[in-house]
């Protein structure tokens, strides 16, 4: 350990210039002469000085200036080629660590494990290049980048939760390739310690993100969530940097940490506040945003597209978070709605974007019209209405079909018809039009096999967003009630079939964790195919198109299958009544034995006998959980493909 030039006087041992600058417990000994554990561990040098004061983080005009300055450094520097192209500014990297290091300085260029940001993106891009954005700099082999244009990424730490440098490179660039190619709104060359300097809710909120498939290192992703989730709920009421916490909320709200009960989920709180913060930064005014701001701003470009493009996603993931969780989706006014000049301010919103929020704005305003018609549907030509809405909102949606700019916006669609559509559910037994299930029962198959095609195509497991997921839920339980009823004979159900289990080893796939939603998913869905008395009444009869959970509009189709699987698998009694048993028309009283694809069946009855509802079901609302024992080991492997569960305690999704 590196001792100070004059002695330390006192008691009272000093932290190590290292540990002051992090504002982190130092162990040193009293005697100086064993470096501290943090130091020892990160191989830093352990200096005692006692002149030293901690630098303080760089202004964003102190970035701004130095980012400038390497610009022009750049393209008058001596060792920079003509035939080079210089970057764009926001995109150069620059050094202000934890360490408090001014841009340019090369002190810490020798730690260990530490690379140079351009040679890891360059290094990325060879190895991936089809993830790449466009506009995506590229840096010339034959280039040599002047040294202060090369910054060695710098360890970090949360709370007590320290990061290597190597591991916050690997997850930058599995953000890059996997997460920011999806969304407008990040530089297609990321500079971590820049990042970490602007908003450290952001850094740490990519670094989470992209350890979501980091297998180098799985316990990243566990660790670091929960600590992410309670900066972001700190940083909610922070005056500083406002864009960039956003930026952080609509990734929390598109990938959000995985949980075991959907209770935990607080993605709808997040996109609430995303949508809030968005809207008082001015954000749905097109432009700087000049009459939300106390300073003077000048007028940027670039800001104005980045602005916009942060808007339009924000408005997209809050009414998708909602739609998905069954809640009413927000609908806000913005100048991008105004028609007169409509085409010039989405001109610089790339068009994916434009479609998504067209399609968007019209799934909430169709799901929250088809709200008010249910909670009518029992008055005089209430059903009638419902019907009308249904085919008025499917009609909007087939005339975009010619519009779709690539398959992942038609799989967007077709998950927006199954909403739509998902509605006849609530018409009762003398109104239902058994045309119409048939085709539902044909549409949810066909979303699930464009989802199994683009898996096995385009990898769409690896990023597959909440929404997404959630859509993937209703579409089998879908298939499984209309499946279950009396229109078995008139169905494919050996199409049915093959999509419910392929859904079941897409959910495996796009699973992170043992315990989360898609993991526990795969449980439900499977009991439920084989069981015989989920959708079976209290005076005996079966009508597996009932639903009892009526208010979580089109997402009621799931959470009414949650329910019945709590009332068969837990022995949970359930909160509602067969309050459609007097005006049931001609009840099922034959179930379709529909087994598995292997040919075999087994009756929940056996299921039922292994399992000890013996725990506490904590009162979450009316989403009440419940656990499955630990010697329950998974129900089948239809056609060797669904692997043995595997020996944990699962709780309801909600």
């Amino acid at each position: 350990m590196s001792l100070t030039t004059s002695p330390v006087f006192g008691t009272r041992v000093k932290s190590c210039t290292e540990c002051r600058q992090q504002k982190l417990r130092c162990d040193a000994s009293k005697d100086y002469s064993q470096p501290c554990s943090r130091c020892s561990r990160m191989r830093l040098n352990c200096v005692v000085l006692k002149s030293f004061k901690r630098t303080k983080k760089p202004t964003r005009a102190q970035l701004q200036a130095e980012l400038d300055r390497l610009k022009q450094q750049l393209i008058t520097s001596d060792d920079f080629e003509p035939n080079c192209t210089a970057p764009d500014p926001l995109m150069l990297p620059v050094s202000t660590g934890g360490h408090g290091n001014v841009p340019g300085d090369t002190s810490n260029n020798s730690q260990p494990g530490g690379k140079p940001f351009e040679a890891r993106i360059s290094r990325v891009a060879a190895n991936d290049p089809v993830f790449l954005p466009q506009n995506t700099f590229t840096p010339d082999p034959d280039c040599q980048f002047t040294s202060s244009g090369l910054t060695m990424t710098c360890c970090q730490a949360l709370d007590d939760f320290e990061l290597g440098s190597n591991q916050i490179d690997d997850c930058f660039s599995l953000f890059s390739l996997h997460y920011s190619p999806k969304l407008y709104i990040f530089d297609s060359l990321m500079d971590p310690n820049a990042c970490y300097a602007q908003c450290p809710l952001l850094f740490w909120t990519i670094v989470v993100t992209g350890a979501r498939k980091y297998s180098k290192d799985p316990t990243i992703l566990t660790l670091l969530g929960p600590k992410v989730i309670e900066l972001a709920a700190r940083s909610m009421f922070s005056h500083t940097e406002r864009l960039p916490t956003i930026q952080a909320y609509l990734l929390l709200c598109i990938w959000p940490m995985p949980v075991d009960t959907m209770h935990k989920d607080i993605s709808p709180v997040l996109s609430g506040a995303m949508l809030s913060l968005a809207i008082s930064n001015g954000l749905h005014v097109q432009g700087m945003g000049q009459d939300f701001s106390r300073t003077t701003l000048e007028h940027n470009e670039n800001e104005c597209i980045y602005r916009a493009n942060l808007w339009v996603l924000c408005t997209v993931s809050s009414q998708c978070t909602a739609i998905s969780h069954g809640l009413p989706p927000p609908i806000i006014f913005d100048t991008f709605d105004l028609k007169l000049s409509q085409e010039q301010q989405l001109a610089i919103v790339p068009f994916k974007v434009r479609f998504r929020k067209k399609m968007s704005q019209t799934l909430a305003s169709c799901v929250l019209e088809l709200g008010r018609c249910v909670q009518l549907i029992d008055e005089s030509g209430g059903a009638s209405s419902v019907k009308s809405m249904i085919e008025i909102s499917t009609w909007q949606f087939t005339q975009m079909e010619s519009e779709c700019p690539d398959q992942f916006s038609r799989l967007h669609l077709l998950c927006a018809r199954l909403q739509i559509q998902g509605f006849h559910f609530f018409l009762g037994p003398l109104h239902r039009d058994d045309s119409s299930l048939v085709k539902l029962y044909l549409l949810a198959c066909s979303v699930i096999e464009m989802a199994v095609g683009l898996d096995e195509t385009e990898n769409f497991s690896s990023s597959a967003t909440a929404h997404s997921q959630k859509m993937l839920v209703l579409a089998p339980c879908t298939v499984l009630r209309i499946a279950k009823s009396h229109l078995a004979p008139v169905l494919d159900i050996e199409r049915g079939r093959r999509a419910y289990f392929d859904n079941i080893l897409l959910f495996r796939k796009i699973s992170i964790q043992d315990s989360d939603l898609a993991s526990r998913t795969t449980v439900i869905l499977t009991q439920l195919w084989t069981s015989r008395n989920a959708f079976k009444n209290s005076d005996g009869t079966t009508d597996s198109l009932l639903l009892l959970c009526r208010s979580r509009l089109s997402m009621s189709v799931v959470f009414d299958c949650f329910w019945r699987w709590r009332r068969e698998f837990a022995g949970q009694q359930t909160p509602y009544k067969d309050t459609q048993n007097e005006t049931r028309a001609a009840p099922n009283q034959l179930v379709p034995s529909l087994g598995h694809p292997n040919g075999g069946t087994e009756s929940s009855n056996h299921l039922l006998s292994s399992l000890s509802p013996n725990g506490s079901f904590p009162d979450y609302d009316w989403l009440a959980t419940l656990d499955v024992p630990l010697d329950f080991d998974g129900c089948f492997q239809p056609e060797g493909q669904i692997p043995v569960l595997d020996t944990v305690s699962y709780e309801v999704l909600t």
